[in-house]
């Protein structure tokens, strides 16, 4: 039964963290918050690209690979995305490519979330801790600032 529950728990969060990502990701523009989000997908349509990435002061260059190896294996579903840098600039509507862009990465980064989740619990189960710790420690991770 518990193993049932923590699936049915893994589910939920699962279900939370597409449904938040999506509906904030419909009503932010990409260029709502300067943050992360432009220099990530800049950089990842660099590299998916062939272009040496330009940002390398940030730990984040296997995101880096990751986005760029989800962008390829997307675009062989939907021919209409456009995720190399030249075809972003020279394309009609940039800004609607660089919103799909937006959008596809936030749905990359719930996976990477979820799986980071499931990992972490599988990991608790290794250390035999009870299922009240394992949740604490995760819900944890899940509001840490980090």
């Amino acid at each position: 039964m518990p193993k049932k529950i923590n699936i049915l728990f893994l589910v939920i969060f699962s279900l939370i963290i597409f449904s938040t990502v999506i509906i904030q990701s419909h009503y932010q523009h990409w260029s709502g918050q300067w943050d992360l989000d432009f220099w990530y997908i800049y950089n990842t349509s660099l590299m998916a690209s062939g272009f040496n990435q330009e940002w390398y002061d940030h730990p984040a260059t296997s995101f880096l690979s990751l986005y760029s190896l989800s962008y390829k294996i997307y675009s062989f579903f939907d021919n209409s995305f456009i995720y190399k840098i030249g075809d972003i600039v020279n394309s009609n509507e940039p800004d609607l490519v660089l919103q799909k862009l937006f959008f596809f990465t936030r749905i990359v980064d719930s996976i990477n979330i979820i799986l980071i989740v499931l990992y972490s619990f599988k990991i608790f189960n290794i250390l035999s801790l009870k299922n009240v710790y394992k949740y604490f420690l995760i819900l944890t991770l899940c509001i840490s600032s980090t």
